[in-house]
């Protein structure tokens, strides 16, 4: 006896996954003789767009604006191509979407009572904004694996009701279908909080960017004079430094450190390194003296260092939470990135000297 399970063939009548809605444009372009190429020129679109929006390993499809075009073009129903596009015309009828790694159709729960019920609408609310975990984990500021277990109905985590705010509007969620009261017949245990000096009060507009900060890179030594050095700094920044750095004093004098000792130096861009509560920090523009000697990760932690990840320079605050890695920020907006493997971060060495602003 054959067991397998057919799988369905177009036309749906009002697909529920992302793979049906694909099938259906497939089947009525071809029933109306038309070639890709041929739906193309009537759509002003390329042949390599309407393949793509076939492709059914591919998570592209028609956009919102263009499906009523793309049915006309077809003559039939935009809700033939209603993935996850129109409000369904029943509250009876569930909002649905696909998991695109396990092909595994994801429906939103309206009525929410359990702890399972919430953790797969978050399921839901993620895969519609095509956000995978890991990546929502790095804009949170948290472990990768956290908004894995969020999901797992075999788990009872869930985020803290302060948390699920800001996964809410970047998810651009119903923060009640996310987020319980109280959840009938469960006990919910909330995943662990971000650490208060790293968490903004009430600042659901908190930045996460793994960008560079940092706009020039120089090596220099510690022999060098410090009027080399002003040489260097006003040659990365087109300004002048102050006139105390015209002595012919070495830079390792200045510093208390060893002659011959192998230094760079940066400038930082942006407010990320600044604390404007404080006043704090290293502003927009500043430069920095950097010990390229210095590159213990142990022995840095807590300290401004720089580093380079995904081929960028970084200057942060190394720090290291239950055995992560992260690099914080000094001002509160910015959440830390998060590193779970040392190698994913090439440490250049320690700050050990801001130059004065730049006149």
């Amino acid at each position: 006896m054959n067991d397998t399970v057919k799988e369905a063939a177009p036309p749906f009548l009002e697909p529920h996954s992302i793979r049906e809605a694909k099938q259906n444009l497939k089947y009525y372009r071809q029933k109306c003789s038309l070639s890709q190429l041929g739906l193309a020129n009537k759509l002003n679109v390329t042949q390599p767009t309407v393949n793509r929006w076939e492709t059914l390993s591919n998570d592209k499809f028609i956009p919102h604006e263009k499906v009523e075009e793309v049915a006309n073009a077809l003559d039939i129903s935009p809700r033939r191509f209603a993935f996850d596009t129109f409000v369904p015309s029943s509250d009876l009828t569930p909002r649905t979407v696909q998991d695109l790694n396990t092909g595994e159709i994801v429906s939103l729960n309206i009525t929410p009572e359990t702890v399972v019920d919430y953790k797969n609408n978050l399921r839901y609310y993620r895969l519609k904004r095509r956000i995978s975990q890991r990546n929502l984990s790095k804009m949170l500021g948290m472990s990768p694996s956290m908004t894995s277990i969020w999901e797992r109905p075999d788990l009872p985590s869930l985020p803290t009701p302060s948390l699920s705010q800001t996964i809410a509007r970047i998810l651009e969620a119903d923060l009640t279908l996310i987020c319980p009261d109280k959840a009938k017949n469960q006990n919910i245990e909330t995943a662990p909080t971000i650490k208060p000096e790293q968490e903004p009060a009430n600042d659901l507009n908190r930045i996460y960017d793994d960008r560079s900060n940092v706009s020039a890179f120089y090596t220099l030594n510690s022999r060098d004079s410090l009027l080399s050095l002003k040489t260097n700094a006003e040659g990365v920044t087109n300004d002048t430094f102050a006139s105390d750095l015209q002595s012919g004093q070495s830079i390792a004098a200045l510093l208390g450190i060893r002659i011959n000792d192998d230094l760079a130096l940066a400038q930082i861009v942006g407010q990320s390194m600044y604390n404007p509560n404080t006043g704090a920090g290293i502003p927009d523009g500043a430069v920095v003296i950097i010990d390229t000697g210095k590159k213990d990760v142990s022995s840095s932690l807590g300290k401004i260092v720089c580093y380079m990840a995904n081929g960028n320079y970084m200057l942060k605050r190394l720090q290291c939470n239950k055995g992560v890695m992260n690099a914080a920020s000094d001002n509160p907006k910015y959440f830390p990135i998060f590193y779970t493997n040392e190698k994913d971060m090439q440490l250049i060495g320690e700050v050990i000297c801001i130059l004065s602003k730049p006149q």
